[in-house]
């Protein structure tokens, strides 16, 4: 049985690039409070003719984050974390924008991310 995808010695998957510009903005909502950080992400992905761009943003406060992102004419996405020590841990939920997607009913997506830090 012949998958989906099938390549012969002719074609090739093109190479995926990928940009991903963000940063974190602290704010400083009360004297002696822990700061609030809100973190502004774009990235931009271009496989062969394809391409797809992401626009969102995520508030953190401590521990815990909340964001929502939009991929351009596909997808809204909230997304749900919390970081332990070197852990952070999430959960998202993409609800479509298109067609196709609007009728899926969305998608779930749970993360668990180790930071290693190389810089003292």
């Amino acid at each position: 049985v012949q998958g989906l995808l099938s390549l012969t010695e002719t074609e090739r998957i093109s190479v995926r690039y990928k940009v991903h510009l963000g940063g974190n903005i602290p704010i400083q909502t009360f004297p002696n409070a822990p700061l609030v950080y809100i973190s502004p992400q774009l990235i931009h992905t271009k496989q062969g003719n394809s391409s797809q761009t992401t626009v969102g943003s995520y508030i953190s406060y401590n521990e815990f984050s909340v964001g929502v992102w939009h991929r351009l004419k596909d997808s809204f996405v909230i997304l749900l974390g919390v970081t332990k020590d070197d852990f952070k841990f999430g959960y998202s939920y993409d609800i479509g924008s298109n067609d196709l997607m609007s009728h899926s009913g969305g998608a779930h997506e749970v993360s668990i991310t180790y930071s290693l830090d190389f810089i003292n």
